[in-house]
C-alpha cells in the first residue's frame, strides 16, 4: 500500500513540475510591449486595435492570434498605409495601468480606437471575445465588424 501512495505522489509531482515548465517556457517566449499610444506626429486618421489581456492562456492566445490575423489580413491596406496597427497588452502590468484605467479594462477584450489629428474620436469595445472564443467563426465576425466600425468612424 505504501508503494502505491509513493508512486501516486511521485506522479503528481512529475505532473505539476511538467505543467510548471511548460507555463514557464510559454511565458519566456512571450513579450509584452509597454502601452503604445498613437504617434505624436499624427496628422491624419489612425486606428489602434488593442488586445487587452491578463495572464496568457490557450484561449487568450487564440483570441490574440485571431484578432492580429484579422487586422493584418482583412485590413491589410490600412495597415500598409500606416492607418491601423495591432497592439497586445497585458492590462495587469503597471506600465499599462493608465491605458487599462482609461478604457475601463477588467477582463480580456479587444478595443479598436480611432484617432484623428492626434485625438481620440471613437472607440469600439469588443467585450465578448472570451464568450465567443469557442466559436471561431463567430469571434472572427464579431472582431471584423467592430474593427470596421472603428475604421469607418463609428464607436460607442
Amino acid at each position: 500500500m505504501k508503494a502505491k501512495k509513493i508512486i501516486g505522489k511521485l506522479l503528481t509531482a512529475f505532473l505539476l513540475i511538467s505543467v510548471g515548465v511548460a507555463v514557464g517556457k510559454e511565458m519566456a517566449m512571450r513579450t509584452f510591449p509597454t502601452a503604445q499610444l498613437p504617434p505624436a506626429a499624427t496628422t491624419g486618421e489612425n486606428v489602434i486595435v488593442y488586445y487587452m489581456h491578463g495572464l496568457p492562456c490557450i484561449t487568450c492566445t487564440f483570441i490574440e492570434t485571431t484578432a492580429e490575423k484579422i487586422v493584418h489580413e482583412d485590413f491589410a491596406e490600412a495597415v500598409q498605409a500606416g492607418k491601423m496597427k495591432f497592439v497586445s497588452l497585458n492590462y495587469l502590468e503597471s506600465e499599462n495601468a493608465a491605458l487599462a484605467d482609461k478604457y475601463n479594462v477588467g477582463e480580456n477584450m479587444v478595443i479598436a480606437v480611432r484617432f484623428e489629428d492626434g485625438g481620440e474620436v471613437a472607440r469600439v469595445r469588443m467585450d465578448r471575445v472570451m464568450e465567443l472564443a469557442s466559436d471561431a467563426k463567430g469571434l472572427e465576425d464579431y472582431l471584423r465588424k467592430g474593427i470596421a466600425s472603428a475604421l469607418e468612424g463609428g464607436g460607442e
